[in-house]
């Protein structure tokens, strides 16, 4: 995609799906030189993440983008000098204080992917826009960027951007370094108005996308509207069939079909048709193992401490020190609440325990240390939980 001078764009990052470029702050007057760039839950109606392409004077593919609440400003390569913004952070500037070298980028298509993915580049410094180097994590990124680090950039900035060498193509640096375009007002966008269901084509057979293999995913749930592929479900596959594998000791059978639903697909449970899903379910194999065990047992894939047990949805939940990874329908739990749990644990056994409309085991992930089951349900809007395919 074209970068027009003139033209209004959002960019969202690639690797932080569903985060954007966001000038810290929610209106014009906190629009101001050093003001931090930082990512932030993407919204096609915030101000903050919108940006005009106005063209260098004597170059036809140099822009400085501009902040659409405040043009005097635009997105500026910090020099260290003011106290709030390390060198190389990705800050506001006033046209007046700034030049080509700082602030004049190249959108360079990136070639091969679908969408219309760029890098954003400086040409006289060979640094391109780059997103926060902490692992994707929804409060990370939207609730830690007014912490110090963040405002005043570099790379431990939680939720930060900022300026760095080109990465290797593919690597995880890489990702981060692609933004997605959207044009604002150009019926390119590629999110929902808010409210409104993600619609994902092509879904893996599962017992609940039926025949047509669609399914209708939650605005919050890091999906995008199109196809599985397009949301990487390949790799979201591949590591819920790591995860069976740790879990039940073997691995998954019949292709795909060993899913039940995924993390933020609308799904229907004894009439909650409409409610969003927080983990993901799949099911074992009943029978008896080689080793005599119940073919059924759920074993942890997680290491840490049991932070309770819930009764009424069959729930293990361990808390690792940074996240709890709740397990649930189970029956038979051999675990108590206080035990310090290694990966390969025994937990239960898989069941139908609490809402459910057959056997099969939900995981999922929630920030920070949960608190009791009563904090669930596990049919929720908004979401509560996180994605957890990188948890896995």
């Amino acid at each position: 995609m074209d970068i027009v001078n003139g033209k209004t764009y959002r960019f969202i990052n690639v690797y932080h799906d569903g985060y954007g470029l966001n000038i810290y702050g929610t209106k014009d007057t906190d629009i101001k030189g050093g003001q931090n760039v930082c990512l932030y839950s993407a919204s096609p109606t915030d101000q903050m993440q919108q940006w005009k392409a106005v063209a260098v004077s004597g170059a036809s593919d140099v822009f400085q983008l501009e902040a659409v609440l405040n043009s005097v400003y635009v997105l500026d390569c910090s020099d260290g000098s003011i106290s709030t913004s390390y060198k190389n952070n990705a800050h506001m500037c006033k046209k007046t204080g700034t030049s080509a070298v700082d602030s004049g980028i190249i959108a360079k298509p990136v070639q091969g992917v679908q969408g219309n993915q760029v890098r954003i580049c400086l040409p006289e410094k060979n640094l391109y826009l780059t997103a926060t180097t902490v692992t994707e994590d929804d409060t990370e990124l939207s609730n830690n960027i007014s912490t110090s680090a963040a405002l005043r950039g570099g790379s431990t900035g939680r939720g930060n951007v900022y300026w760095a060498s080109p990465a290797s193509e593919g690597s995880m640096t890489w990702k981060k370094q692609c933004w997605e375009v959207v044009e604002v007002g150009g019926g390119t966008d590629p999110d929902p108005e808010p409210g409104e269901d993600i619609t994902v084509t092509g879904m893996p057979d599962c017992i609940e996308y039926g025949e047509e293999k669609t399914e209708y995913f939650h605005p919050d749930s890091g999906m995008v509207n199109g196809s599985w592929s397009k949301n990487d479900g390949l790799t979201k596959e591949e590591a819920v069939r790591s995860f069976y594998h740790k879990v039940f000791g073997y691995d998954p059978h019949d292709d795909q079909h060993f899913l039940y639903n995924l993390y933020g697909a609308k799904y229907n449970v004894d009439g909650y048709r409409g409610k969003y899903h927080t983990g993901i379910d799949m099911y074992g194999i009943p029978g008896t193992a080689a080793n005599g065990e119940d073919k059924l047992t759920i074993h942890s894939a997680h290491a840490g401490t049991v932070v309770f047990i819930g009764t009424g949805y069959g729930t293990v939940a361990i808390y690792d020190g940074h996240r709890t990874y709740l397990y649930l329908h189970m029956k038979s739990i051999c675990v108590s609440a206080g035990d310090s749990i290694k990966v390969g644990d025994k937990l239960g056994i898989q069941s139908h325990t609490g809402l459910t409309n057959g056997d099969h085991l939900h995981i999922e992930v929630q920030e920070g240390k949960a608190k009791s089951e009563a904090a669930l349900p596990t049919i929720n809007d908004p979401i509560e939980s996180i994605s957890p395919y990188e948890y896995l």
